[in-house]
């Protein structure tokens, strides 16, 4: 168990390592492999016969915890410390329930999860109690299906021990062999760098998590889209999808990639590219993220659109790590992007009673507009009116009949499903 604080959180991760699958030969088999292909051996291209092989799968629980100002985070730590060490010991009653005491289970329910590992799942747990679940259910499949192909460690036995004239490549041949093999990832450096890595992904996760939590009108899903989309009677529903995660998004995946070219050349080549945690990535999600939540401010009081945010893996996306909006109308996707704010208005063609007014079109999204709503305000009462909505998405138009004094205009963009945010408001006319 690895424990990580800061200021306002407490992180704990539990490791679990399944282990089967011991695959060995003794020395009576070698023998017999020597004395039946003893061309092999005679060959001098190999130093070593591979005598054992250890299957497993490793699996990472990553618990949060966060913590108010007036907490004792001495007293919460050790008693979340004493609930992850009896994680294991758990058991699941005929009621579906765990055998644990109310403070137990008020405790395991401050906790949020995040699950990382060499076992695919469809839904990963999101709580402690789906976490245990998720590991018996681990455990079971293990033992029942003996599911453990991923090697883990190896044996080897010299072949000059079995033949001095045999084996004759030079042993530190095979040391450079190695050496060349990427296999960084199989020792404590790598998997602690591993988990750091993580662990930053999901802090900044964690505050876009908290962001969108703010918004009532959002509705975060915890399982796949498609089994509950049917459920939403609205018209529309606007999608907001966070792929991040790769299906092979584990250390010990990528391990045995690097033995042979041939596995390298025809590894996807989408495999190398590597986290999305980096600045530009970052600043792009949380433009996105934001102009989101702005939409929906907005909207939130039309009955026809439903606002939806939910994780799925990247491969679904080419492999592309980052967020992605879609509309959907009548549970089928269409063409829409969210468009940020108009340009600033300004005025052209100014007499006494009339002016034109004129715009530019917003910088993203601007082919979802479908026309701009025009508002007015005289600088006298400081009151913005809505003066006209134009027919399309011309960005001018005339407006007459103004009364003597000054005035102020700002346009908003109007899309099939909502409002855009508004423009800034023109320099005093």
């Amino acid at each position: 168990m690895i424990r990580k604080k800061t200021n306002r959180i407490l992180r704990f991760i539990l490791k679990y390592s399944f282990t089967k699958n011991l695959h060995k030969i003794n020395l009576t088999d070698i023998d017999n492999i020597y004395k039946k292909h003893p061309e092999v051996f005679h060959q001098q291209d190999a130093t070593h016969i591979v005598t054992g092989i250890l299957y497993g799968r490793d699996i990472f629980f990553i618990f949060d915890r966060t913590l108010s100002n007036d907490v004792d985070r001495i007293n919460i730590e050790n008693d979340i410390k004493l609930l992850l060490h009896k994680f294991d010991k758990f058991k699941i009653l005929s009621s579906g329930e765990l055998n644990w005491n109310d403070h137990e289970k008020q405790l395991a329910r401050t906790l949020t999860c995040q699950y990382y590992g060499d076992f695919q799942y469809e839904s990963s747990p999101t709580t402690f109690e789906e976490a245990f679940k998720f590991y018996i259910y681990l455990l079971n499949f293990v033992l029942e299906k003996n599911d453990c192909e991923i090697p883990k460690e190896a044996w080897i036995y010299p072949i000059y021990l079995l033949n001095p004239s045999s084996g004759s490549m030079k042993e530190i041949d095979l040391t450079n062999l190695l050496n060349n093999c990427d296999l960084s990832l199989t020792n404590k450096r790598s998997i602690d760098e591993w988990i750091q890595l993580k662990t930053k992904e999901i802090n900044e996760l964690y505050n876009f998590q908290k962001d969108l939590e703010k918004q009532s009108h959002i509705c975060l899903l915890t399982c796949s889209f498609v089994e509950v989309q049917k459920q939403f009677t609205s018209k529309f529903i606007l999608r907001l999808i966070f792929h991040l995660t790769e299906k092979s998004d584990s250390p010990s995946m990528k391990i045995f990639q690097c033995f042979d070219d041939k596995v390298k050349n025809s590894t996807n080549q989408y495999t190398k590219t590597g986290s999305w945690f980096n600045e530009n990535n970052i600043k792009t999600i949380k433009k996105q993220i934001l102009s989101f939540i702005r939409f929906v401010e907005l909207n939130s009081s039309k009955t026809n659109i439903k606002f939806i945010v939910n994780e799925e893996y990247a491969d679904e996306f080419q492999m592309k790590k980052g967020v992605t909006c879609i509309l959907y109308q009548n549970g089928i996707p269409i063409d829409f992007e969210i468009p940020s704010e108009p340009g600033q208005p300004y005025a052209t063609n100014v007499s006494d009673h009339s002016l034109t007014l004129c715009w530019s079109k917003p910088i993203d999204g601007s082919q979802s507009i479908q026309h701009y709503k025009v508002y007015r305000n005289n600088c006298l009462d400081k009151a913005w009116k809505l003066l006209l909505t134009t027919d399309d998405t011309i960005l001018s138009v005339n407006i007459s009949d103004l009364s003597n004094g000054r005035y102020q205009f700002k346009i908003q963009g109007v899309t099939l499903v909502g409002d855009t945010l508004e423009s800034d408001a023109s320099d005093e006319i």
